[in-house]
C-alpha cells in the first residue's frame, strides 16, 4: 500500500465517503468517485480500514477501570445525593468482589453476606 492509499484508508475510516476520501487523499477530482470505489475493493486497504475502525471503536468503549473510577468519584463527591453515593459504593463493592452472596434471614429480611478478602502485604524483591 502506498502513501496515498494509506491516506485514503485513514480518511475513509474517519469519514466513510469513498469519493470524498479519495479527493482528500490527493486523487483527481474527476476520477475520485471511481478511484474511491476501486480502492475499497483492495484487500490490504479494506483490512487497514477495518483495523482503524476497530481501534476507534475500542477507544470509545469504557474499561472496567473507567467505570470503577466513575463510581469512586460519585461515591466520594459530597455534592451528590446520599442515595447516589450509596448506590455507587454498592456497585463498586460488587464489582470489586466484596459482596459474596445474598440470602434470606428469618424469611422476611434480605441478608447480605460481606466477604472481605485478606490483603496480602506486597513482598519486596
Amino acid at each position: 500500500m502506498n502513501e496515498r492509499q494509506k491516506a485514503f484508508a485513514e480518511i475513509y475510516a474517519a469519514c466513510p465517503n469513498a469519493a470524498e476520501a479519495a479527493r482528500r487523499a490527493g486523487y483527481s477530482e474527476r476520477t475520485a468517485r471511481q478511484m474511491g470505489q476501486r480502492l475499497l475493493t483492495k484487500d490490504d486497504i479494506a483490512d487497514y480500514i477495518r483495523q482503524l475502525q476497530d481501534e476507534a471503536a475500542d477507544a470509545r468503549i469504557s474499561t472496567v477501570t473507567d467505570v470503577k473510577i466513575f463510581w469512586s468519584e460519585v461515591m466520594n463527591n459530597e455534592k451528590e445525593k446520599t442515595v447516589a453515593r450509596l448506590k455507587a459504593s454498592e456497585l463498586l463493592a460488587r464489582a470489586s468482589g466484596i459482596f459474596l452472596a445474598q440470602g434470606e434471614r428469618d424469611g422476611d429480611e434480605d441478608d447480605v453476606i460481606i466477604y472481605l478478602p485478606e490483603i496480602e502485604e506486597e513482598q519486596m524483591v
